[in-house]
């Protein structure tokens, strides 16, 4: 089943994963929308901690992520930033209802300054889009583009 054209969410993104999911963005949303939970779900998180609105977690490869909540425009989205490393970056989870039984989800993220090497930059957002695929597959996503 095709993606719906109704595209919202950061203004020019570097990258956009977008699947469907049913039966709902309630349902995806009590799944994945907690942000101190990352580690419950999502298969390269080892352990997750959040302290207000910073969280920080251990990928599987021993590296630690820090991040900070951002304020959100509405329901079922979750923005944060990234507040250390090499590449700092914009990203945003969301979800909506596009039919009755069948949501749509986006994972996007726009990166900050950091190494302005296009080499860099690409590698940077295929190992985002190899951490948001893996996520989304992980809470039962399908029509992963």
């Amino acid at each position: 089943m095709p993606l719906p054209a109704r595209v919202e969410g950061l203004s020019q993104p570097d990258l956009v994963v977008q699947a469907l999911y049913t039966p709902s963005a309630d349902h995806f949303w009590r799944r994945a929308g907690d942000f101190g939970a990352l580690a419950s779900w999502h298969p390269h998180v080892q352990a997750c901690r959040q302290r207000g609105s910073k969280r920080s977690f251990n990928l599987l490869d021993g590296r630690v992520i820090h991040e900070r909540l951002l304020p959100s425009k509405g329901p079922h989205q979750l923005r944060y930033t990234r507040v250390d490393g090499p590449f700092r970056y914009e990203a945003e989870l969301s979800a909506h209802d596009d039919q009755p039984g069948l949501a749509c989800v986006r994972w996007s993220v726009r990166l900050g300054a950091g190494p302005d090497d296009p080499e860099l930059r690409a590698i940077a957002c295929a190992g985002l889009r190899e951490f948001f695929v893996a996520g989304l597959e992980a809470v039962g996503c399908e029509s992963i583009e």
